[in-house]
């Protein structure tokens, strides 16, 4: 492995993926729930789909697909933020169920990782690099450090706050995240 390449798309991934979307819903779930299970299921989301992206990476021609994907899952974040703003429960039964706290993190950061700016990101990295194995490497341990930081954020958000107003403030993220990705398709479209 070329520790200039692993280094570039460490730098490069973690540019792309900070502050992005699958970040603030990891730290809108990990306010909520099991960290170490969001962790997991943010992380495996993560790499599954940049995973796809590296080994698939010249075959991008898909846009027929791409497009419905990403309105299924903008139509899933919209969803989830209204049954959230519609549930008369706190987060307690999110928190207690550790298998939803890994579903839901995997789903929600999987499906919004689905042509983001990473995939961008890490088909420039690959498309330049000598090493597929560096740029590969250099995306796990961009995802651990992201996620990870994520998390941490959460929990410690959780810990100062009102998980009620949590709950309204995260809910309405994931109905705007929803309403740009579907914004964002039509877009494209027109």
């Amino acid at each position: 492995m070329d520790i200039l390449w692993y280094l570039n798309s460490l730098v490069a991934i973690s540019i792309a993926e900070l502050g992005d979307k699958t970040q603030m819903i990891t730290i809108a779930l990990a306010c909520r729930g099991d960290k170490y299970r969001v962790f997991l299921g943010s992380f495996l989301g993560f790499v599954v789909i940049n995973s796809f992206c590296i080994a698939l990476g010249a075959m991008v021609k898909q846009l027929i697909f791409y497009v419905n994907l990403r309105i299924i899952a903008a139509i899933l974040f919209l969803t989830f933020g209204i049954f959230s703003l519609k549930t008369e429960s706190t987060y307690e039964n999110f928190a207690k169920d550790t298998k939803v706290a890994f579903l839901t993190a995997f789903m929600l950061v999987s499906l919004s990782e689905i042509a983001d700016k990473t995939n961008l990101v890490t088909l420039g990295v690959l498309f330049s690099s000598p090493s597929v194995f560096s740029c590969f490497a250099g995306m796990i341990t961009s995802a651990f450090l992201m996620f990870g930081l994520a998390v941490l954020i959460g929990s410690e958000i959780a810990r100062y706050l009102d998980m009620r107003k949590l709950k309204i403030v995260f809910s309405l993220i994931f109905i705007a995240t929803g309403i740009f990705m579907l914004v964002e398709e039509v877009f494209q479209v027109i």
